[in-house]
């Protein structure tokens, strides 16, 4: 009885091994594209750990994680793509999917974006796990203004800019709609034509502070006031 149970035993602890062995082949359970490598050759990996990750070939679509501040608006947004192995082709397209919970780290929610019928052909073409600048802008009669990203603060989370007032010595908080983000800039709405904003230091600042204004004119700081 004693040699019956070492056999049996050791019949289990075989069966372990194989399937642990069988853990070491990895199959696709379907076809696609490899979007990720977590692990290095050579290196030792845990039991349930994730190395690679895979792309299911099909219908594409554009993630992007958006910022708290958007997410409200975000069904209003109108979205174009460009690759950046094509900029010159942008792909149109529409809000597919849109997490209502906040990662972790960043909070900002997960959103996911389908090509319209009429990009379809040209959004199947992008290589999977290609990287696209996403613009998002809202449909308004009024376009709005560029101004640069570092000009653009929160108040009690409502977004706005400083404005610098008729006396060139204080400031003013000014509400602003967001129309679309750029790489550098933001178009806005709310700003009256010819006002004059704080580009720099923006975040470091209140209304109860004195200021001098250097101004930026076509790329060159032009300084005005009293010596």
């Amino acid at each position: 009885d004693a040699a019956k149970t070492r056999v049996e035993q050791a019949l289990r602890q075989l069966e372990l091994a194989k399937n642990r062995h069988s853990y070491a082949t990895l199959l696709a359970p379907y076809d696609g594209v490899v979007t990720a490598m977590r692990m290095e050759v050579g290196q030792v990996v845990a039991e349930g750990q994730s190395v690679i990750s895979l792309a299911k070939e099909g219908e594409r679509e554009v993630v992007v994680d958006l910022p708290e501040d958007m997410v409200s608006k975000a069904k209003q947004y109108s979205a174009k793509a460009q690759s950046w192995s094509d900029p010159k082709t942008p792909v149109s397209l529409h809000l597919r999917e849109l997490s209502p919970i906040a990662s972790a780290q960043g909070k900002t929610f997960r959103a996911r974006y389908a090509p319209t019928a009429e990009s379809s052909t040209i959004m199947n073409g992008i290589s999977l796990g290609s990287t696209a600048q996403l613009q998002l802008s809202l449909p308004s009669s009024d376009e709005g203004v560029n101004v640069p990203l570092s000009a653009l603060i929160k108040t009690n989370n409502t977004p706005g800019v400083w404005a610098v007032n008729s006396t060139g010595n204080t400031l003013s908080f000014v509400k602003v709609s967001v129309l679309n983000h750029g790489t550098d800039s933001v178009r806005v709405r709310g700003l009256n034509e010819g006002a004059r904003i704080v580009t720099v230091g923006a975040q470091k600042l209140d209304a109860s502070m004195k200021i001098r204004p250097i101004e930026r004119i076509n790329g060159n700081f032009e300084t005005r006031g009293t010596l």
